[in-house]
């Protein structure tokens, strides 16, 4: 430091004044998103905790199911019946549409624009 040589620059008052507002507001900023990370992780925690519970409930209600599943007798159903059962129970992953819905919706449309004129 002894063989550097100091540079002196000069700034007018209002300059002066308006850096030192910047870097007070830049200070202000950083301030404000150092609170909003330390929210943040007090959240992530509180969250992580209430996951933890939820697991810890889902596992005990699991298990009292299995339990009350293996005390209760089974059932034998009527092989007629289950057949009929399994008629009635729609395939997974079709929906079925009804044309009924569609006419409908055409003619409340229609009446809207009766309405309209």
């Amino acid at each position: 430091m002894k063989n550097e040589n100091p540079i002196h620059i000069k700034l007018e008052y209002t300059e002066a004044i308006s850096g030192k507002r910047d870097i007070l507001l830049i200070q202000m900023t950083l301030l404000k998103i150092a609170r909003a990370i330390k929210t943040y992780h007090s959240l992530r925690k509180k969250e992580s905790q209430t996951k933890l519970k939820l697991f810890k409930r889902l596992k005990d209600a699991n298990n009292i199911i299995k339990k009350i599943q293996t005390t209760l007798p089974k059932i034998r159903i009527n092989k007629r019946i289950k057949d009929e059962y399994q008629e009635k129970k729609p395939r997974k992953g079709r929906l079925e549409y009804d044309k009924g819905i569609e006419d409908q919706l055409l003619d409340i449309q229609a009446k809207l624009r009766a309405l309209q004129r």
